[in-house]
């Protein structure tokens, strides 16, 4: 996602960028219990790191036997969704005029609090959060993720609805934004400059966007088509939480995937940069 760019330049400058321009983009959403969409309501970014480490949290939102949220983040497999939700929780939670980095805290606090599985990826957590048996007893009861990504693995569920659903936290939305990004350098020469302008062009093109959009990104001019779980519902504002160098900052929170592993992969990759 617009991570990675973030990343690069803050690491190495913005010079490093000659342009980038959205693709596609798909929200940060939690992907929980039918049961669990309704008792969360109108609870906020802000509110999860309390719920996470409150014992009783769910209990106290009329989901007696709960307990906690245990909210997975998974930092391999779920296209940068961890970090944005990142970057989310700590804007919510800083003081009002301070930068997001102000709410680092909260977000330390969310991820500390959340479920010890075998592994960090995003299968493992969706394999906790779908366990059989009672709900309530289930390892996790929710993870964070894209709506693109809940809207292929609800596609491939049978009776998809009654064993999980899509919660938008009210407030700006946390955007997993895909774009082309082109590099500059002394090191490109004037044919991969070229080459990577070209691929660029081709990405935008109907027939590259109504495939992105069949896959569940939301795209300009396409209209995808929803699910049980993914209607496409129009979506607020869009979360800005400051520059480059905050963003990057702010994505060392969550911890990072190990080395050499991926963080993106088949049915539900999203569009590289270039």
């Amino acid at each position: 996602s617009s991570i990675s760019s973030a990343r690069l330049q803050a690491a190495t400058g913005k010079e490093s960028v000659s342009d980038a321009r959205s693709l596609v983009n798909t929200p940060v959403v939690l992907a929980v219990r039918p049961q669990l969409k309704e008792a969360l309501a109108q609870q906020s970014w802000a509110a999860l790191p309390g719920l996470q480490t409150n014992p009783a949290a769910l209990d106290s939102l009329n989901l007696p036997g709960w307990g906690s949220l245990r909210l997975a983040l998974p930092s391999v497999g779920d296209s940068d969704a961890s970090y944005l939700a990142a970057e989310a929780v700590a804007a919510a939670s800083a003081p009002q005029g301070s930068p997001a980095t102000a709410g680092l805290g909260a977000v330390n606090t969310l991820v500390g609090g959340q479920p010890k599985l075998a592994d960090n990826t995003a299968n493992e957590a969706w394999k906790a959060l779908l366990t059989d048996g009672d709900p309530a007893a289930a390892p996790v009861h929710a993870v964070v993720t894209t709506e693109q990504q809940l809207f292929q693995r609800a596609s491939s569920l049978p009776e998809a609805k009654n064993s999980v659903a899509s919660w938008l936290p009210p407030g700006p939305v946390a955007l997993a934004d895909y774009p082309t990004v082109l590099l500059a350098g002394t090191w490109l020469s004037s044919e991969q400059v070229s080459a990577a302008s070209e691929f660029a062009r081709f990405m935008r093109q109907p027939d590259q966007l109504a495939d992105l959009a069949g896959a569940g990104f939301r795209a300009e001019g396409a209209n995808p088509k929803g699910n049980d779980v993914v209607d496409f519902a129009p979506l607020g504002a869009p979360l800005s939480v400051g520059d480059d160098t905050v963003r990057a900052t702010l994505a060392g929170a969550p911890p990072a995937p190990a080395a050499g592993s991926a963080t993106t992969g088949a049915p539900d990759a999203a569009p590289a940069g270039h």
